[in-house]
């Protein structure tokens, strides 16, 4: 179990080649938890290699966390160990666990939780997920994603520029079976959150959007920002607008 995109986007044909050998029972990850916190929590498991602790030994493990007494590294080995025992009563535990965890364990202890529920889950039905895992989530059989487009000019886009690349959107969204969550106009640039089909190649999706909007006027820059890993900063959407706009020397 791992996540598949580790730095922005996964590589749309190798998506498309895991999908082809696990294709009944592929799981997205919904819940909206730091890539970084998967990835400890994932080395972990890889180093314990857990298939969960003897029965009576459970209770106890329970008890330990919820005394408080642990390091937060002992914490953590302790919730890796729980998740993948398969007992629907460690899921509850875990379940009420995230919720009353501290702000520095709560990720982690809310991806065991999932990882717990899927296990459980495995467990009843003997067909074992394959998950996919971003940062940002997803729901059902979309990712969700945020771009990020930039005027092709120096100022804002205007009332009838943003007319324009909402509709547009709209009708791609519609083509491509993408959930429209959020688009917002900020001074240096259009932000848009959305939820895409996960056999959908945004990359190529997004160009021929940006294409259809320039049909009224090449206003929008054609290099744009795209991530499934984290909600971006605005200081680094800008970052990324002054590194790919500054000419090349």
């Amino acid at each position: 179990m791992e996540p598949l995109d580790k730095n922005h986007l996964p590589n749309h044909q190798l998506l498309m080649d895991f999908l082809s050998t696990q294709p009944h029972n592929v799981r997205i990850i919904e819940e909206v938890i730091s890539i970084h916190v998967q990835e400890r929590f994932l080395k972990l498991a890889q180093k314990l290699q857990p298939d969960g602790p003897h029965r009576h030994e459970q209770s106890e493990i329970r008890d330990s966390i919820m005394g408080g007494n642990l390091s937060m590294e002992e914490t953590e080995y302790e919730l890796v160990q729980l998740a993948f025992t398969g007992e629907i009563e460690d899921y509850r535990f875990l379940e009420n666990y995230h919720l009353a965890a501290s702000s520095e364990l709560r990720d982690f202890a809310r991806f065991a939780c999932l990882v717990s529920r899927i296990r459980v889950e495995s467990e009843l039905t003997g067909n074992p997920p394959s998950l996919i895992s971003t940062g940002l989530g997803g729901k059902g059989n979309r990712l969700r994603y945020i771009m990020a487009i930039f005027p092709n000019f120096n100022g804002t886009f205007s009332e009838t520029q943003a007319r324009v690349i909402q509709n547009e959107w709209e009708e791609t969204g519609k083509t491509f079976d993408i959930e429209n969550e959020k688009i917002r106009f900020l001074f240096e640039y259009a932000f848009i959150q959305a939820l895409v089909p996960i056999t959908v190649d945004l990359n190529t999706v997004a160009k021929e959007f940006i294409r259809e909007s320039n049909r009224f006027g090449n206003f929008i820059y054609q290099g744009y920002f795209l991530t499934n890993v984290a909600i971006p900063t605005h200081r680094e959407i800008l970052r990324f607008k002054e590194r790919i706009t500054q000419p090349h020397i």
